[in-house]
C-alpha cells in the first residue's frame, strides 16, 4: 500500500500528467495500489529500447482520449488543490480534514461569440430576405401624398361653407377632424423623406379652422342684424295697424257723434264670454284715449256692466274670480265713452298661498316693519324682506292699474290669518305694498295688525 502522494508521483511519471478526478477516485477506492502503475511503467520502458523506425504511432482516438483526460486531470488537480488550500486556511482542523470531500465539477465557460446573430443567408433562387426594420421606414404614399391632399381640399371646402351655410358650427367640427387627420399623417410621415406635404396640410387645416370660426361669427352677426331688421319691420307694421285701428275708431266715433254710445248695459254683457286678458294685454290700454267700442271689439264683451249717469263700468271676470279686469269709462260731450281708469288682478309669484296657513308672526316682527309714503314708498320695508321670513300667506292679490296713458302702478296685498294661532303668535296681519313709477320693487305702504286701525 502506498500513500496518496506516492501514487500521484508514480502516476505522473508513467502518464506524464496529473490524474483525472475519476482516476483519483478509483485509486482511492483501491487504497492507492501502485501495482497497476508499476506494470504500466514497465511496459512503457520496453518499447523505448526498440529502434525508432519500428515505433507504432498511437491511434488518434487514444490521443484524443488522453488529451481529454489530461484536461480533466488538470482541472481536477487544480480544483482539489484549491479546495485543500481553502480548507487549510479557513478551518482550524487543516487540509487533511477535507481530503475526503468530493471534487467539484468544472464550470462550463461561455464565449460571447456564441450569442452573436448569425447573418441570414439568402437561399438560391429566392433572392435576399428583406429586413423588417428597413421595410418599416419605407415611404408610404397614403400618409405622404393621399391624406395630405385630401385634408387640404376638405379643410378649404369646410371653411368656405362655414361662411355661407348654416349651421356654421357643423363645418367647424369637420375642420377640426381634418386637422386631426393632418396631424396623424404628419406623425407617420416624419420617418420618411417626404414629410413636406404633410406639414403643409397641417398648416393649411389649422388656418382653415380659424377661417371657419370667422364664418360662425359672421353668421351670428348676420342673424342678429336680420332679427333687428325684422323686429323693426314688425314694430312698424304694428304701429301702422294701431294707427289704422285708431283711425277706424275715430271714424266710428265720428259716425256715432250724432247719436253717441249706447247706454243699455245689455249691449256690453256676455255671460258666456271667456276671459282673454293678461298683464301684457292690460298694459296696452290707453287711458284717456281708448273708447268702449274699441275695447269691446278687441277683448269682447264683459261679464258684467253698469251705467251710472255719465259713467260706464265694465267687469271682466276670470275663473273663480282669481283674475279680473275692471274698466271705468267717462261719457264725453259727443256721447262717446272714453276709458278713464282701469285695474286688473292677475296671478302673482312673489309669495306662496297656503289655505292651511299657521301663524308665524310675532309682535316684535310686526312692529319692526317700516311704512313708506304713497308718494314715495321707497322708505317702506321691501316685500322680498318680508317674504324671506314669512314665505307663506293665507291669501295674496296682485293688481295693476292706470289712470293716465303710459303710466301704470302695481300693488300687492298680503294677508296672514290664523285665528287658532299659538300663544305669542299674531292671529292676523294685513300688508299692502306699492311700487315706484317705472319700477318693479314693492315697498310696504300700509300694515294692519291686532293693535292697528
Amino acid at each position: 500500500m502506498s500513500t496518496k502522494a506516492e501514487w500521484a508521483e508514480l502516476f505522473e511519471s508513467v502518464h506524464g500528467r496529473k490524474p483525472s478526478p475519476q482516476e483519483f477516485l478509483a485509486a482511492k477506492a483501491a487504497d492507492f495500489d501502485t501495482s497497476a502503475l508499476a506494470a504500466q511503467a514497465a511496459s512503457v520502458e520496453a518499447p523505448a529500447n526498440e529502434p525508432v523506425a519500428e515505433e507504432v504511432a498511437p491511434e488518434p482516438v487514444a490521443t484524443e482520449e488522453v488529451t481529454e483526460q489530461d484536461d480533466i486531470a488538470d482541472v481536477a488537480e487544480t480544483a482539489e488543490d484549491a479546495v485543500a488550500e481553502q480548507a487549510s486556511s479557513e478551518s482550524p482542523f487543516g487540509a487533511e480534514s477535507f481530503s475526503e470531500a468530493p471534487v467539484q465539477q468544472p464550470t462550463p465557460q461561455f464565449d460571447s461569440s456564441m450569442f452573436e446573430k448569425a447573418p441570414i443567408s439568402s437561399a438560391q433562387g429566392f433572392g435576399t430576405v428583406p429586413n423588417p426594420a428597413e421595410a418599416g421606414s419605407a415611404d408610404n404614399p397614403l400618409f405622404n401624398l393621399i391624406l395630405p391632399i385630401v385634408v387640404i381640399a376638405l379643410s378649404v371646402i369646410f371653411a368656405i361653407l362655414a361662411w355661407f351655410v348654416s349651421p356654421a358650427w357643423v363645418f367647424i367640427i369637420l375642420t377640426v377632424l381634418a386637422v386631426a387627420v393632418a396631424v396623424v399623417s404628419l406623425v407617420f410621415s416624419l420617418k420618411s423623406s417626404k414629410e413636406l406635404l404633410s406639414i403643409i396640410a397641417t398648416g393649411v387645416a389649422g388656418l382653415m379652422l380659424f377661417v371657419s370660426i370667422g364664418g360662425l361669427i359672421f353668421q351670428i352677426s348676420q342673424n342678429a342684424s336680420n332679427n333687428n331688421t325684422s323686429s323693426s319691420k314688425t314694430s312698424k307694421v304694428a304701429d301702422k295697424d294701431d294707427d289704422d285701428a285708431d283711425k277706424k275708431d275715430d271714424d266710428s266715433d265720428s259716425k256715432s257723434d250724432s247719436k253717441g254710445d249706447s247706454t243699455d248695459v245689455n249691449d256690453y254683457i256676455d255671460k258666456n264670454a271667456k276671459f282673454d286678458w293678461n298683464e301684457s294685454k292690460f298694459k296696452k290700454l290707453k287711458a284717456g284715449k281708448d273708447t268702449v267700442k274699441s275695447i269691446v271689439k278687441t277683448y269682447g264683451k264683459a261679464s258684467d256692466a253698469e251705467v251710472s249717469g255719465d259713467e260706464l263700468k265694465l267687469t271682466y271676470s276670470g275663473k273663480d274670480y282669481g283674475e279680473s279686469v275692471y274698466l271705468n269709462f267717462k261719457k264725453q260731450y259727443d256721447g262717446t265713452f272714453i276709458l278713464s281708469y282701469a285695474s286688473g288682478r292677475f296671478p302673482q309669484d312673489k309669495v306662496e298661498v297656503d289655505k292651511s296657513y299657521k301663524s308665524d308672526w310675532t309682535k316684535e316682527q310686526f312692529d319692526a316693519l317700516n311704512k313708506g309714503d304713497y308718494t314715495d314708498p321707497s322708505n317702506g320695508t321691501k316685500l322680498e324682506d318680508v317674504v324671506k321670513d314669512h314665505p307663506k300667506a293665507s291669501s295674496a292679490e296682485y293688481t295693476i292699474s292706470t289712470s293716465r296713458q303710459g303710466e301704470f302702478t302695481k300693488e300687492m296685498t298680503i294677508s296672514y290669518s290664523d285665528y287658532k294661532a299659538e300663544d305669542g303668535k299674531l292671529k292676523s296681519v294685513y300688508l299692502s305694498f306699492d311700487t315706484k313709477e317705472g319700477e318693479d320693487t314693492f315697498y310696504l305702504t300700509y300694515k294692519s295688525g291686532p293693535d292697528e286701525d
